[in-house]
């Protein structure tokens, strides 16, 4: 009888260890490089920018990310001019709160830029979303900050730590599908910061 008992508390036990909130993980790694993403065309180059204050036309736009800079030293003149005379005012994510300063993507595919300046952009740009530089700059947004993942048959798990810029601040389990939608798992930790931009 006390071996049946110990046996089903340890069951009990292995079987609270094996939830299905057990959290990810796998960090994310520091940068990516072009290899990373699988997109949805056969691109040749993208980078991300944040646009300047107001649009002003005498401030360049500044560059954040490059993917890769090698193959940028790489290209030619005429591929380098169509990445400079791509622009918008609009982004798939913003900064310089309270302000506004669009961050948007511009592609290069063989002859032709592409400006990824909307969330639908960015998720047609990726195609599926099944690679986890795609994972991290999908849910790289509203300075939200993902933090471990994990593939599923699903999609992927994630822990993303989010802020709302006005005194809350905290991190969720949330599950990632394919096609870029999201859906929140559980709410993992919530705090005041007492703080409003």
């Amino acid at each position: 009888m006390k071996n049946y008992l110990l046996s089903s508390i340890i069951m009990l036990l292995c079987m609270a260890c094996n939830d299905s909130t057990d959290l990810p993980k796998q960090e994310f790694a520091d940068e990516y490089q072009l290899a990373d993403f699988k997109l949805s065309d056969a691109y040749i180059y993208w980078e991300i920018r944040r646009g300047n204050l107001y649009s002003q036309e005498d401030q360049a736009d500044e560059v954040l990310t490059q993917f890769d800079a090698e193959i940028y030293t790489d290209l030619s003149t005429e591929q380098v001019a169509l990445l400079d005379t791509a622009d918008t005012n609009n982004g798939y994510d913003a900064q310089c709160l309270p302000e506004y300063c669009p961050i948007y993507g511009v592609a290069l595919l063989n002859d032709s830029s592409f400006v990824i300046e909307s969330m639908t952009d960015l998720v047609d740009f990726f195609g599926d979303i099944d690679t986890e530089a795609e994972l991290y700059h999908l849910l790289a947004i509203d300075y939200s900050v993902p933090e471990t993942f994990e593939e599923n048959d699903e999609g992927y798990r994630v822990v993303i730590a989010w802020n709302n810029l006005c005194g809350l601040k905290g991190t969720n389990l949330i599950q990632v599908y394919p096609d870029g939608s999201q859906e929140l798992i559980k709410e993992l930790t919530t705090e005041e910061t007492g703080v409003c931009v």
